[in-house]
């Protein structure tokens, strides 16, 4: 009697199973309902009495992203005291995702929510820094390059460089891209290296009041006149400069120590070495680094000097043929910190105490 029993159970699944088989495949608004349904158990659960149903419900809905935002957001506002918070820290695990566009809409949920200063206060920075990170991309799809680190987590180079933004001699964005620099509020410096500009470039950086520098190096196409309206707007603040470029940096201006030398620079090419203290410049004494710089902006790329250093307590004299700033993609490398000196690192996970 048993294997009877047996042979009819197992001819019956296969025979389920065979009907199953050619069932059509649901149809997408079946899957979108069922969906829905999900978000909307899951969102109910985050209130739920036991404690792992809540923990694997806020799990899920983190895992779901974009499609289960408007559900949690509403939750996060009109929720218990324990779904609201979850719902919030939702809203703070998705202000982190590499999805940049899932990224914003959660940072901008965050900032419209009512009776939530600290929630809106730590929206307003991720979503500022959300959207430099964006336009800092669209900087360099454009021709232009920076050394700044995303999220805040700034950082300097080889060179000690301030967070800095340059339009270089590949720039094809024209005025019109220049609109990124607004976004990019963690740039102190803004420099025009041989960049094919004009007098209109000054319009759309008269509102940049954070930058404490702006340069234009063999930027022809400026004038005085345009850069004395810049200079006016931020006193002491505006660096006018000839296109050579000799390649090294000083960790003070009141010395001519050499503190770093850019890798396939003019500086480089002609041998001269981290620790390297300039006194001369075609014969004549230097004794601070603006003096130096001074000195060579009177050059042009192509010109050659001879400078005298001391290393290693000998003196020796070095001829430098200046290149141009704004050209070579490995000084664009090194400034980035594409070698290895300059590590992003992801920013810490946010969460508010659970109530």
């Amino acid at each position: 009697m048993f294997p009877r029993i047996f042979l009819i159970s197992h001819s019956l699944r296969l025979s389920l199973a065979a009907i199953v088989c050619c069932l059509p495949a649901l149809p997408c608004w079946a899957e979108e309902t069922a969906n829905e349904a999900g978000i909307q158990a899951w969102i109910a659960q985050l209130d739920d009495d036991l404690f792992d149903t809540r923990e694997k419900a806020q799990e899920q809905l983190e895992q779901v992203g974009l499609a289960a935002l408007e559900a949690t957001a509403m939750e996060s506002q009109n929720g218990s005291l324990e779904s609201s918070t979850r719902a919030i820290n939702i809203l703070l695990s998705w202000s982190e995702s590499v999805d940049r566009t899932l990224r914003v809409a959660a940072l901008e949920k965050l900032l419209s929510l009512p009776n939530r200063p600290k929630e809106a206060k730590i929206a307003s920075a991720l979503l500022a820094d959300a959207r430099e990170e964006e336009a800092l991309e669209a900087i360099v799809a454009l021709g232009g390059y920076h050394n700044i680190q995303p999220h805040s987590q700034l950082r300097t180079n080889r060179l000690r460089l301030p967070p800095q933004v340059v339009i270089g001699s590949k720039w094809k964005g024209g005025v019109a891209g220049l609109k990124h620099l607004a976004a990019v509020r963690h740039a102190a410096t803004i420099s025009f290296h041989s960049a094919p500009v004009d007098d209109s470039v000054i319009e759309p950086l008269l509102d940049l009041k954070w930058v404490r520098r702006f340069e234009f190096y063999g930027t022809r196409g400026v004038s005085k006149a345009a850069t004395d309206r810049l200079e006016r707007r931020f006193p002491s603040t505006v660096a006018v400069r000839s296109a050579a470029q000799l390649g090294i940096s000083s960790d003070s201006t009141a010395s001519t120590k050499i503190g770093g030398v850019v890798k396939d620079s003019a500086a480089e090419k002609a041998g001269l070495q981290v620790n390297d203290l300039i006194t001369e410049f075609d014969g004549e004494k230097i004794q601070d680094f603006e003096t130096l710089t001074a000195r060579i902006s009177q050059h042009e790329p192509g010109d050659s000097v001879k400078l005298t250093i001391v290393r290693n307590r000998k003196i020796e004299q070095i001829t430098v043929t200046f290149d141009r700033w704004g050209l070579s993609p490995a000084q664009i490398r090194n400034f980035n910190g594409n070698e290895g000196d300059a590590q992003k690192a992801p920013p810490p996970p946010i969460r508010l105490d659970r109530r």
